[in-house]
Parts: C-alpha cells; structure tokens; sequence
C-alpha cells in the first residue's frame, strides 16, 4: 500500500472515530409518545391552553413535548429547585442544616417543604437563600439549563414554569443524584397515592406537585427498568389529578415498550482489513500532517 494512500486512510479513519454520537431527538405531535397521548387530551378537553407536557427518555435522552416552552402557574412545583439551591449552600458551607431560619431548623424546613409542600417552611427557605425576589428566582432557573435572558418576564412576577424549565431541573437532579439523594427520597415519601402515583404503584416514583388557582401539576423521575422524566402541567382541568395519574400511566407503559422492543440485528462481522491500521496509523499527529500533504 502507497504512502499517500495510507494517509488518506489514516485521515478517514480519525474523521469516523471523532464522529459524535447520534444525537438525542426533540420530538412533537404524533412521534414518540404523541401517538397515544394527543387522543387522549382531546378526548378529555385537554389543549395547549390548559395543558404542557414534558417527557424525557434518560437512557437515550430523548423527548416529547407538548407545549415545551408554554408557562403556567407552577404551584408549590418551585419547591423542587428551593430545596435543592439550598441543598448546594449547605454543601458549599454557607448553610448550617442545624441553623434556623425564620423559626424553622433548616434541614427540617428542608424536609417539610419537599415531603408536606410545607408552604411556611418554603418560605422560610426562599428568605434564607436570597431575600431580592429576581436573585432568588435566578437561583431556581440555574437548574434549568436555560439561561436567564431566555427566561419570559412572567417568570418573574407570576411564579410560572415551563415543561422544558422542570424536565431541565429534574435532568440535573438525576444526573446528581449523589448530591440530592436526601431530596429525591423525600420525593418518593410525599403524598403517596396521589397526583402521578395515583393510577399505578408498580415502580417508585420520586414527584414534586404543584397546585395554585386552578393549575394543578406533578413532576417526577419515573424509576422503570428504562427511567424517564415527566411534567404535567394543567389549568383549570376536569378532574385534574386523575389526570396527572391516567398519563404517568400512559408514559410508564409507553417506556415499557421502549424498554421490550427487539434489539437490532448485530452488525456482521467484517472482513479482515489488508493490514492492520495501526500499522499505517501510529498517532493523530501523523494524520494532521498527512493531511496537510494533501493541500
């Protein structure tokens, strides 16, 4: 084999390995689980001015959104990134757990507002981590991944989230889960039976509800043997919480099938190459260089 063809091989061989993976798909309308869950709404009166779903595939990273970046009344659902902000003041030594605040010792105010929604407790905390109100919501929004110029002003001023907001914060609660170990299992403690784990108690549930004016909502890590994330976000309705249970059902047993479908069929085996690349290949300098011959 020439040197020049060696080269060029060399060259294609890097550009394949420095390929990325397939990236995580966005999906809307009838893809995904769209295909189940859009009759449903409609079937319940269910549309884009009471209703916003998220759902996020943490194997894969892939998700659905119905309304992604529409953003209701999110209820005692801010609790979520409180207590976690709060948890990484504590880690960062600014907090003390055993200190108190407004009357409450911290890591109970903690407990309280994740495992009761506590809203005296939340409040407590809220003060502790930052009395400016648009300092304390930029703490909430870090968790988000979105970034604050992108954040709408009723964000602000009306306590709102978005199904793309919450299935960020939740992504990074997963991915930390270490971290906030103490959290989510407060999360699996509150409210059993009701909201997303009112339909099904087959697989835990860690969820955070929000519940203001007519907006009720629930957020969660789903643990089944393929985990995903899921927000519900409703206003004003009909018979809002079996709601939020009948489409956790729905996702859970979308994320089942998912989890049961055949592997595909394995790549065959190649032909052995005519020699081994290493051997016209010994390191990424020699591709930069080879390539550079070829201008």
């Amino acid at each position: 084999m020439s040197r020049a063809i060696r080269t060029v091989l060399c060259a294609a061989l890097a550009m394949v390995l420095s390929l990325p993976a397939a990236a995580a798909e966005e999906m809307t309308g009838t893809d995904g689980p769209g295909a189940q869950i859009l009759p449903y709404l409609e079937e319940h009166n269910m549309n884009e001015t009471n209703c916003a779903i998220g759902w996020y595939d943490l194997e894969t990273g892939d998700s659905w959104y119905f309304g992604a970046d529409t953003y209701i009344k999110a209820g005692s659902m801010y609790k979520l990134p409180l207590v976690m902000a709060v948890t990484d003041k504590i880690a960062a030594g600014e907090l003390d757990p055993e200190g108190f605040t407004r009357g409450y010792q911290i890591g109970q105010a903690m407990e309280w507002a994740i495992v009761y929604s506590d809203n005296d407790a939340a409040q407590a905390l809220r003060y502790t981590l930052a009395p400016d109100k648009a300092a304390y919501r930029n703490y909430l929004a870090a968790y988000s991944g979105i970034p604050l110029e992108d954040l709408p002003e009723e964000y602000y001023s009306d306590n709102r989230m978005s199904p793309r907001f919450m299935i960020g914060t939740l992504l990074y609660l997963y991915e930390h889960s270490d971290q906030y170990g103490e959290i989510i299992e407060n999360m699996k403690a509150s409210h059993p039976g009701r909201y997303f784990q009112s339909t099904q108690g087959e697989y835990e549930i860690a969820h955070k509800y929000g519940y203001f004016e007519g907006a009720l909502n629930d957020c969660a890590i789903v643990y089944t043997p393929r985990p995903f994330l899921l927000v519900v976000f409703t206003k004003n309705v009909s018979y809002a919480e079996d709601r939020l249970g009948e489409l956790c059902t729905m996702m859970t047993d979308y994320a089942l099938t998912l989890e049961t479908l055949p592997s595909p069929d394995p790549a065959p085996t190649p032909a052995p190459a005519p020699e081994d690349p290493a051997s016209y290949c010994p390191a990424l300098p020699a591709v930069a260089a080879g390539v550079a011959a070829l201008k």
